[in-house]
């Protein structure tokens, strides 16, 4: 009796859970996987979430008086690393004023798997007291990371004309 995995379920993102199911194959007499004794176990280093990348998977647990059992040796988890969007939001100034960019001049998000480490993000603007009026890019700068395929999507900073006001 030939014991595999279903192959769907090999391949995951950062992040998900895994939900292992198995295949069998080699049944006499119309019988099936409930004449076995036991609990089919996996094992496999993921369940530890650690990164993305290849995983031996095994199987244990099953017995039977009538069925040699042969377990699928060749197993392997893919982990995909998740996909996130970082995207900077568009901000407004007044000629001459401070201006700061902060956690909140952001959103990060997870579009498949999920968010397990901080992302440090640094938004970067040209602009500074004293720069005229108009517009300018803000950006985004994010280091490497293991387990997430990231996607950065710039703003704008509008940058509006300061009023005058006449003492006369």
């Amino acid at each position: 009796l030939n014991v595999g995995i279903e192959q769907n379920s090999l391949h995951i993102v950062f992040g998900e859970d895994t939900n292992f199911s198995a295949t069998y194959n080699g049944f006499v007499n119309g019988e099936n996987e409930s004449v076995l004794q036991g609990t089919l176990a996996f094992t496999c280093a993921y369940n530890t979430q650690e990164h993305a990348g290849n995983f031996p998977v095994t199987m244990s647990g099953l017995s039977s008086s009538n069925y040699e059992i042969v377990y699928a040796d060749d197993a392997v988890l893919t982990v995909d690393k998740a996909k996130v969007t970082i995207t900077a939001k568009n901000q407004s100034a007044v000629y001459g004023e401070a201006f700061t960019l902060d956690e909140t001049a952001y959103e990060i998000k997870a579009t498949s798997g999920k968010l397990l480490d901080d992302i440090t993000v640094t938004l970067v603007c040209s602009y500074a007291v004293g720069k005229n009026a108009g517009s300018y890019d803000i950006t985004l700068n994010v280091g490497d990371y293991a387990d997430y395929d990231i996607t950065t999507i710039g703003a704008t900073l509008t940058v509006s004309k300061a009023t005058y006001t006449s003492d006369a």
